[in-house]
């Protein structure tokens, strides 16, 4: 069998053996066992790099195993219904609803050195696997260094908030720094004296609003307060930059630590 096919054949059978997991009776339909195999599979070949990997990381399965419980669920509590069962899933909480939509860009606090670290969200009200009575509201992709999923406990600022240009409130600089892209982008598109809108933190701080401001400076050197606060990361050269400081109209001063459209926009855009 050709490398390829080879790992096409391991990720189905992967996702084939998480949906018998969450399906020990088999309650579920036929058809929507094939659709969740399909899509699943179809998702997580697309994940994966165009050469073949051997043995599937243990990533790989946890983006299985989220991916099959957000799925599944639906088929198989109705299938249960019509016959009278219980499910794995039957005793989870309800879903809530939450501030954040999939693909969002999101701060999650992550521990270790590192602390908070920035990315996208991948799910949402996911069940946990290892136990259905307990739900997370999302499960979040890290940028590099980390890069991994990780699933976020509670949907409170206290693990996980709005990705925003910082400078408005307490703690500002902290975020920026975990925040900075690993490799930074070297393409600008505007210039000093330019108006924009950059997104930041609303009145509340739960959710993010844009605001109008103007560039005060391009390629910002914050090198020497980041070594104040973390003093054994590298921050000489690039790393100690961020695209722009902008004073909104506001008269707060706020950088743009990421050259990135959920960021920083024309004005004009947002009029």
């Amino acid at each position: 069998m050709p490398p390829v096919e080879a790992e096409r054949a391991q990720v189905e059978d992967a996702v084939a053996a998480k949906i018998q997991e969450c399906d020990p009776e088999q309650l579920l339909e036929s058809g929507d066992f094939q659709d969740i195999l399909q899509t699943v599979s179809k998702e997580v070949l697309s994940c994966l790099d165009q050469e073949p990997r051997g043995q599937l990381t243990n990533e790989v399965h946890t983006l299985i195993a989220h991916r099959v419980s957000e799925l599944i669920r639906p088929g198989l509590d109705y299938a249960a219904r019509r016959k009278g069962k219980k499910t794995k899933f039957s005793d989870a909480p309800k879903r809530r609803p939450l501030r954040f939509a999939r693909f969002d860009r999101v701060v999650c606090l992550v521990g270790g050195d590192r602390q908070w670290a920035s990315g996208n969200i991948q799910s949402l009200n996911e069940v946990d696997p290892s136990n259905p009575t307990v739900v997370f509201p999302y499960v979040v992709k890290t940028d590099p260094p980390q890069g991994r999923l990780i699933s976020v406990p509670s949907d409170e600022n206290d693990t996980v908030r709005a990705e925003v240009c910082f400078g408005q409130r307490e703690g500002a600089m902290w975020f920026t720094l975990f925040c900075m892209p690993a490799t930074p982008n070297k393409s600008r598109r505007f210039g000093v004296g330019d108006r924009v809108a950059c997104a930041v933190e609303d009145e509340t701080g739960d959710y993010s609003s844009w605001l109008p401001g103007t560039v005060l400076e391009m390629e910002y050197c914050f090198e020497e307060a980041a070594k104040k606060l973390l003093p054994d990361w590298e921050w000489d050269g690039v790393h100690g930059r961020v695209p722009y400081q902008v004073q909104l109209d506001t008269g707060v001063k706020v950088l743009v630590h990421r050259d990135e459209h959920w960021l920083a926009v024309d004005h004009k855009t947002c009029k």
